[in-house]
């Protein structure tokens, strides 16, 4: 089982970001984030009516508001984040595909209890 490139750029992205804010961790909120820059899945968001502009002021306003700067180091998943991943693998793993793409991902995102996104 793989991730699409879809999702490596996405996560890459996500990566940028969580390093930008100088943050340690790389969350759901990082993840959604660099999602909604995607130019071809936030038309499909647009498409079902998603407010982006305000999605994407939310996100980064609760990203630069209630995360920490971190010690030294590159970012890494969060547990939340890494059980999105599972829970994304394994639908997909159940639905007999061979590769995760960034659908399944936000589905999984949404997914999340605790969590802004």
């Amino acid at each position: 089982m793989k991730t699409g490139k879809d999702v490596d750029k996405c996560l890459d992205v996500a990566t940028k970001i969580a390093g930008k804010y100088g943050h340690s961790y790389i969350s759901t909120e990082h993840m959604l984030l660099a999602i909604i820059r995607d130019k071809e899945f936030s038309r499909l968001l647009h498409k079902f009516g998603v407010q982006l502009l305000e999605m994407r002021n939310d996100l980064e306003s609760h990203i630069v508001n209630h995360y920490s700067k971190y010690t030294n180091g590159k970012p890494v998943k969060t547990q939340g984040l890494e059980r999105v991943f599972n829970r994304a693998l394994t639908s997909v793993l159940f639905s007999g595909r061979e590769q995760v793409h960034i659908i399944d991902i936000f589905i999984s995102i949404m997914a999340e209890n605790n969590s802004h996104s």
